[in-house]
């Protein structure tokens, strides 16, 4: 009975611990931006681009919609193509157009990370919750000025 016991201790250490560890090696999307920050419609396009810390390479995907638009949905790369500057440097990128038509404004961009099954890769969150791996950042839109 008493190596039952030390067994179960020992197993609920293991786990508790594998826990902890695993809080602290969550994957985390940082730096988000947007570069310029101000976009013009029709001209020269802006790099979008999110550091990925994945420590055990859980993330397969970082898809980004534009709120208001989530029925179009974009894929950033870390393969060395569409403006990422390197492949597997960790910072996942995509060159982005503005079409002329783009009303001016704010728009709040939301970036997600999914896993290998198209999962989207589920942390802990602020009140030990569990939610999306997410993070967002507001892109502007100006009419080029007048020359």
């Amino acid at each position: 009975m008493r190596s039952c016991v030390a067994v179960a201790a020992a197993v609920f250490v293991v786990y508790a611990a594998q826990g902890c560890a695993t809080q602290a090696r969550q994957p985390k999307l940082n730096n988000a931006m947007l570069a310029p920050e101000t976009v013009y419609p029709g001209y020269e396009g802006a790099l979008l681009t999110v550091e990925l810390r994945d420590p055990d390479g859980i993330v397969d995907r970082i898809d980004w919609v534009v709120e208001g638009y989530e029925d179009q949905v974009f894929t950033l790369n870390d393969e060395g193509e569409r403006g990422d500057a390197a492949a597997g440097d960790g910072v996942w990128s995509m060159r982005v157009d503005v079409p002329f038509n783009t009303p001016k404004g704010a728009y709040r961009v939301t970036l997600r990370a999914y896993d290998s099954e198209g999962r989207p890769i589920i942390v802990r969150g602020p009140d030990d919750g569990r939610v999306p791996l997410t993070t967002s950042l507001t892109a502007v839109v100006e009419y080029p000025p007048e020359q």
